[in-house]
């Protein structure tokens, strides 16, 4: 159960209604083998009934590859032979829930 505090600029508070708030198990991913060499492979440790999106992302945060996964697949691979060694970070997003992970790419 979650409630809000309140406090004005004059020190005066008020707490809001407590509310139960539920939060759905997110999706967990594995991301392997890191570092990787040539072929990176993102899975998803259930399979979901909505669509995902994985994002390849450099170190400034900057896109480098998107991937749509359609309900029900469970890994996508992405080729890392293209990219210079280095930090990259694998962004899933399923509805509104998001998880990030940092990698290497070693050459």
């Amino acid at each position: 159960m979650y409630r809000l505090r309140q406090v004005d600029f004059d020190g005066a508070y008020e707490y809001s209604n407590a509310e139960v708030v539920t939060f759905d198990k997110l999706v967990g991913i594995k991301v392997y083998p890191n570092p990787a060499k040539e072929t990176l492979t993102i899975r998803l440790t259930k399979a979901s009934r909505v669509s995902s999106e994985v994002t390849l992302s450099n170190m400034l945060g900057q896109p480098l590859e998107v991937v749509s996964i359609q309900s029900r697949i469970e890994q996508v691979k992405i080729d890392v032979l293209k990219y210079t060694a280095g930090i990259y970070y694998v962004q899933v997003v399923q509805g509104i829930q998001t998880q990030r992970v940092k990698i290497l790419v070693d050459k």
